[in-house]
């Protein structure tokens, strides 16, 4: 299924999902200044998820690729483009992901798991912010890129890089 929230349009659930269980799969494109999803809970991405062109996506945990042999993946692309997560967001929880903040789009957290994934964060006034810790590799196979003027910051913790619990 795909979902679409444009011209300030406006969007509020608990539970997001895009796709859920090995298999599925969901898209949902939020773009343009105003355009909302806002999600009072978590929010499951199996599928694509853009955040685009000033859209903003708001939610507790963010969990790219949750569910096994799955694959998800973020991109939050442009200036005022925003996905808040008052929790942690992870990459590859079971299955693999990818985010992507591009352009000036900015992603805020508190803490970060990259397990199974890659990001990357590119362009001048690109931004991830942690208030919390950042694992990136939790199991060997996280990464992480950052250029072009671009910022990753865990301003309230630690990052472990490789860490293995």
């Amino acid at each position: 299924g795909s979902l679409t929230i444009d011209a300030g349009g406006q969007m509020s659930d608990t539970i997001g999902y895009l796709g859920y269980n090995s298999g599925s799969s969901g898209a949902a494109i939020i773009s343009g200044t105003g355009s909302k999803w806002v999600n009072s809970d978590d929010i499951y991405v199996v599928g694509t998820l853009s955040i685009q062109d000033g859209g903003q996506v708001s939610s507790v945990n963010g969990i790219i690729g949750g569910s096994s042999a799955s694959m998800g993946k973020v991109t939050v692309s442009g200036t005022g483009s925003t996905w808040t997560n008052t929790g942690f967001i992870r990459l590859g929880n079971s299955g693999g992901g990818s985010l992507t903040i591009d352009a000036g789009g900015q992603v805020s957290s508190v803490d970060a798991d990259i397990i199974f994934g890659t990001a990357a964060v590119s362009g001048v006034g690109s931004k991830w912010t942690n208030s919390g810790f950042m694992s990136i590799g939790k199991t060997g196979l996280g990464s992480i890129r950052i250029d072009s003027g671009a910022q990753v910051a865990s301003v309230g913790s630690d990052v472990f890089i490789g860490y293995s619990n």
